[in-house]
């Protein structure tokens, strides 16, 4: 998932519609990769510049804090955020460090979920092509780039649990 629609995303599902820079990296925390602190606050900020260029946030306000303001929601925004559809999120789990496939095992059930979103994206585009004839260039680029995204959480999911399964079988081996 791009970090525009994990944005987006997280947005949706905290239900807010009005944030400053600093709330939107708070909330982004751990929800998005990045290889340093100033890294991520370089992401998150880019995400937020483009969604206003798209016109989905809008400046709204200064803080009393000159330096930052606030964003909100456009009525192209609020529309975009009502297409969204959520999936629950597994509950996290405490890591055992007496059982090492509980990592392997949390990685395919991440996999499942961003395979499983990225096939309904790809999916709801299709449906969309058909419905929106006149839109069909753009939203076969969108089909083509979720249909990639499934196909790259498809080899990782399948490459974890082939993982998984090797060495289960050579535990049971063992064991046997």
């Amino acid at each position: 998932m791009s970090v525009r629609n994990t944005v987006l995303a997280l947005i949706k599902r905290n239900g807010i519609n009005e944030f400053t820079l600093n709330e939107l990296r708070s909330l982004c925390k751990g929800a998005v990769n990045s290889q340093s602190t100033k890294h991520f606050n370089a992401i998150i900020y880019k995400a937020l510049w483009v969604l206003e260029k798209k016109g989905i946030v809008e400046a709204v306000k200064d803080t009393s804090d000159k330096s930052e303001k606030f964003y909100a929601l456009t009525e192209q925004g609020l529309r975009l955020l009502d297409t969204i559809t959520l999936i629950s999120e597994p509950p996290k789990e405490i890591v055992n460090p007496k059982n090492p496939f509980e990592k392997v095992s949390r990685l395919i059930s991440e996999y499942s979920v961003a395979l499983a979103e990225a096939s309904a994206e790809a999916q709801e585009y299709q449906d969309l092509s058909l419905k929106l004839p006149n839109l069909k260039d753009y939203l076969e680029e969108k089909f083509i780039d979720a249909k990639s995204r499934a196909a790259h959480f498809k080899g990782r999911l399948t490459a974890v649990e082939n993982l998984l399964k090797e060495k289960i079988d050579a535990t049971s081996s063992l064991a046997g």
